[in-house]
């Protein structure tokens, strides 16, 4: 018998009926002993991250498999695709009344990403207020012009408030993501910069995953490539493209500073700051219902949204994924008069 082979003890579930068994010795294509499915496979161990194994996923994914996803994408060890298709199943798997698995464990399952890769992914999830790699690159986004210090203090004391009520307080560039102070490509671009550096949280993942090289080989590997044409000619590109972002942030930091809102409970529409901890309260119902206004680029109907994050929605009319928040630089009028308008128009 190959090593590979050896009957090894794990914490194993079933992800059809549920069962779990400690200390139970397992090899790949161990069958279920309750209900005999082929679903049957360890648990990725979590360390420390004790939100994301109880996070609740009875309606499908939860922000927790949200997190997993964007720091899994960011150290490059699963595509985009990967990632919504993940989130896709977990949907399906709820609506079918089924124990919807953590998005860890479904990829490890569909051989997308390693054991020992989702193991790191998860410890990366949590870290203690005052991390040296979260003030490194709190101060670098501060530094580029990306966020401001009050900025970066806000989500400081989100993490301090976390960790103080139990919780496991995430890093702080998802964070700052998840505040819409940063966007991904910017917080990515900062992390990639650190990680060249040898530090930082893409680093921190990818030594634990076993996917990144020494750092000795790495330096080495660098200096060679500077002496290249191309190399040099990157970095300048590099350099013109973060300098882009945050010109075209401040250019168009008036015009997305507040978004149309319509609450849920009672239809009531106005506007509010983009930057809110949604959902935020109706003034006229007193109902905390009040979501962010969207209008779909396909159909031109308007609908909320209320994962700010972008994962999951879509057009309640025609499906499509494709829309933009109703904010100050968005011409709502180009894309349609909304459904309703539209139906008393035919009338």
């Amino acid at each position: 018998m190959n090593s590979a082979d050896k009957p090894a003890s794990s914490h194993v579930r079933c992800a059809d009926c549920g069962a779990e068994y400690r200390n139970y010795e397992w090899v790949p294509g161990t069958p279920c002993p309750k209900c005999r499915s082929n679903r049957f496979e360890p648990v990725v161990r979590v360390s420390k991250a004790s939100d994301y194994e109880s996070a609740d996923r009875s309606g499908g994914f939860a922000l927790q498999d949200i997190r997993f996803g964007r720091l899994a994408q960011w150290a490059e060890l699963i595509t985009p695709k990967q990632f919504q298709r993940a989130l896709f199943q977990q949907s399906q798997t709820a609506r079918q009344g089924v124990q919807v698995p953590d998005l860890a464990s479904l990829l490890v399952r569909q051989k997308a990403i390693t054991r020992r890769e989702a193991e790191a992914v998860v410890s990366a999830l949590v870290v203690e207020p005052g991390d040296a790699a979260d003030i490194e690159f709190g101060l670098a986004a501060v530094r580029t012009g990306l966020a401001t210090e009050a900025d970066v203090e806000r989500c400081r004391k989100i993490q301090e408030r976390i960790a103080r009520e139990g919780g496991d307080p995430p890093p702080l560039p998802l964070l700052l993501c998840e505040k819409r102070v940063l966007r991904e490509a910017e917080a990515v671009a900062l992390l990639k910069r650190m990680e060249r550096e040898g530090k930082g949280l893409i680093h921190r993942i990818r030594v634990s995953a076993g996917a990144a090289e020494a750092p000795a080989h790495r330096v080495a590997r660098w200096r060679t490539m500077w002496h290249s044409p191309a190399a040099r000619a990157g970095a300048v590109a590099f350099l013109l493209l973060l300098a882009g972002l945050v010109w075209y942030r401040g250019a168009a930091s008036a015009g997305r500073s507040h978004v149309a809102v319509r609450c849920e409970h009672c239809g009531a529409e106005g506007g509010a700051p983009l930057a809110s901890a949604w959902p935020l309260e109706c003034p006229q119902c007193k109902q905390k219902a009040l979501y962010p206004l969207a209008v779909c680029t396909q159909c031109g109907e308007r609908f909320i949204v209320k994962n700010m994050m972008g994962y999951g929605t879509a057009c309640p009319r025609c499906g499509s994924t494709k829309y933009k928040l109703l904010t100050g630089d968005v011409d709502a009028s180009r894309y349609g008069p909304p459904a309703s308008a539209a139906g008393r128009a035919r009338e």
